[in-house]
């Protein structure tokens, strides 16, 4: 099994981009204070074959939220008021070999940044795949 986690440039998720331009971004304050709010997308990309048992993901609160099955093509987007955080894990059931790919997109005031990992796994098993905690 090889992990592989970097930092997610601006460029390198379309699908991620599109997704936040359907939930709009966070504002900010009236320039008095900067940002109030961050617009927040995680998404799941898996090889077709791979069971995803469950996932976990900051509401932005510090609080980890547990959704069941999550599936192929997950993705979560929510907003919320600043400062707060993001962070999660996702559970893994193979059967198979494949490829799973755990990433969480963030938008305040405008400016786009991500964080992504991803897991090549080489046959049937059960693994973890955590995206780290990042403050906003």
């Amino acid at each position: 099994m090889q992990r592989r986690r970097s930092p997610l440039p601006v460029t390198h998720s379309l699908l991620g981009l599109a997704v936040l331009a359907a939930i709009g971004c966070g504002g900010d304050s009236g320039g008095t204070g900067g940002p109030d709010s961050a617009t927040v997308a995680y998404s799941i990309t898996a090889s077709p074959d791979l069971g995803l048992d469950s996932v976990k993901y900051d509401n932005g609160s510090g609080t980890l939220v547990k959704e069941n099955s999550p599936g192929n093509g997950w993705i979560k987007s929510q907003s919320f008021r600043l400062p707060g955080s993001v962070e999660g894990i996702l559970f893994i059931h193979a059967t198979s070999p494949g490829s799973v790919t755990f990433r969480v997109l963030w938008t305040i005031d405008g400016a786009t940044s991500g964080d992504s990992a991803t897991v090549q796994l080489n046959g049937a098993g059960f693994t973890t795949l955590p995206l780290p905690h990042h403050s906003l």
